[in-house]
């Protein structure tokens, strides 16, 4: 019996073991024609034809976006890309978008101090003649280009590499966020967007690196809660075979008793009752 119990021991370490950090990247696309539409993560294409005059008309849709990011020891780094595109030889019946987020809890080490941030951002954004469109931005809580958007809402630049100061030894939340989106209100429209940006931290020295790692709230995923549920049954079935356990011996005791001293029978049943309910 001690042996199950190690296993189920082990199998709710198992169980809880595997947790995940909670999906962070999330992207979307959703296409649109004549009578039709289809949404789908990261991809999503339609095309048809319809008759205008006698004559048939061609159209198409198509999207497709990608966000990613990556953790270096000292560097915090993001990369995505989106496309959309509206075709109509006649009309403006075709119509498609894309969208895409990144959320990240991020902590530099250490004990709270002064220290620095460099921020280097590049994005690019496109669009055709049609009703579309495109945008990136992303935002943190830094001084003064702890936010960024593209294109800029004024006269301004999507390329840039800046020095702020910042609060080390804290997390902190970041969030960038990507959508693109084509429309014809002619012959046909396109738009595109492309960003990465990427977060070095240093010392107040300017100079001195400074660790940094994300901070994720665990998600067990579905199987662990299956095999959570089976060890903690595994674990019931141990303490109540372990209590019949006791309750058969002290049985046999009563009745070895009661037996040298020449009275056969058997222990009362409230006593059976009692031992089973402690």
């Amino acid at each position: 019996m001690r042996h199950l119990l190690r296993s189920t021991t082990h199998l709710i370490f198992l169980a809880l073991a595997p947790a995940l950090f909670a999906d962070s990247v999330t992207t979307s696309v959703y296409c649109q024609g004549l009578n039709s539409n289809v949404t789908d993560p990261s991809a999503c294409s339609l095309s048809g034809t319809f008759s205008d005059l006698g004559f048939p008309q061609h159209w198409d849709a198509s999207a497709s976006i990608a966000s990613s990011y990556t953790f270096t020891p000292t560097t915090f780094s993001t990369t995505g890309a989106g496309i959309a595109s509206a075709l109509d030889t006649h009309g403006n019946i075709p119509y498609s978008q894309g969208n895409s987020s990144i959320s990240v809890d991020i902590d530099t080490v250490g004990a709270v101090r002064s220290g620095f941030v460099l921020i280097s951002w590049d994005a690019v954004a496109t669009k055709g003649g049609g009703d579309g469109g495109a945008d990136a931005n992303y935002s943190f809580p830094a001084s003064n280009f702890g936010a960024g958007n593209c294109p800029p809402p004024g006269p301004g630049s999507c390329n840039y590499s800046f020095l702020e100061p910042f609060t080390l030894g804290t997390a902190f939340d970041f969030t960038e966020m990507m959508s693109v989106g084509a429309e014809t209100s002619s012959v046909g429209d396109t738009a595109t967007i492309s960003a990465s940006l990427s977060l070095k931290f240093f010392e107040a020295d300017g100079t001195t690196p400074v660790d940094i790692e994300e901070v994720a709230t665990p998600t067990p995923e579905p199987q662990s809660l299956t095999l959570l549920t089976l060890s903690l049954s595994l674990l019931g079935l141990h303490l109540l075979t372990r209590k019949l356990k006791i309750w058969r011996d002290m049985h046999q005791l009563l009745r070895r008793l009661l037996l040298h001293n020449g009275r056969s029978q058997t222990p009362p049943l409230d006593l059976r009752q009692m031992i089973l309910a402690g």
